[in-house]
């Protein structure tokens, strides 16, 4: 059987950190407990880690005078006492939205300023109840990607197998997938960046070791569209 995917809120808490999406006290008590708590450390360490592919395309970008002034006041606006902000409570939920979360993070930042030359494709792959299984990060040349795995069931008996559906509409198996570390892939349809082409990411359940026909035989478990960021 497929082991569930647990979450609490010290994962959540620890993966916050790694984002950098606490305020300045939440932040420094959060420090604190990183120095003081070893195991809470080894969580930040590994969200650290697993977060780290999203930018290993991303160039070095000097951020313009006055960026910081129109982040807090968009951020710390006045706000009712007792207001909690939508994107909290849904993130809340649990980790796997996180990474979509901080996919939408990178979003809003961008539009801020003029777009770079290279704008990455990204792929969010979830399950239909919404919990993210995936991501899988397009290099600039669009031949290649970087998969990290953020909810993945695991399966002593079952492998999971990636798939990219182009434009031709049929699957190309872009070979397992591993469930504890991030991998580098060779993509079957070299993908054009900076545009919304159609390029579908999806995992299958499939017998161990992969398909033995070369098409998806098992349950699809989860699917995303691959788009610019």
């Amino acid at each position: 059987m497929s082991e569930p995917v647990e979450h609490d809120p010290d994962d959540a808490l620890a993966a916050e950190y790694a984002l950098g999406t606490l305020e300045h006290d939440a932040r420094e008590r959060v420090r604190l407990r990183v120095a003081s708590d070893p195991a809470f450390a080894a969580r930040v360490s590994q969200w650290e880690a697993t977060l780290a592919p999203l930018f290993a395309y991303a160039a070095p970008v000097e951020p313009p005078r006055g960026a910081w002034q129109r982040i807090a006041a968009a951020t710390f606006a006045r706000r009712p006492p007792g207001f909690v902000p939508a994107f909290w409570k849904w993130l809340a939920l649990g980790t796997g939205s996180l990474a979509a979360a901080s996919l939408a993070a990178l979003v809003f930042v961008a539009r801020m300023e003029p777009p770079p030359t290279v704008i990455a494709n990204n792929a969010l792959v979830a399950g239909q109840d919404g919990q993210a299984l995936l991501i899988v990060s397009i290099a600039p040349d669009g031949q290649s990607a970087m998969v990290t795995p953020v909810g993945l069931p695991r399966d002593s008996q079952r492998s999971l197998e990636l798939w990219q559906i182009a434009t031709d509409g049929v699957p190309h198996s872009l070979g397992l997938v591993a469930t504890g570390h991030t991998t580098r892939i060779r993509l079957a349809s070299p993908m054009v960046q900076s545009s919304d082409d159609g390029n579908i990411f999806a995992v299958s359940s499939e017998p161990e070791g992969g398909s033995p026909t070369g098409q998806p035989t098992g349950p699809v478990i989860g699917q995303g569209h691959a788009r610019p960021i």
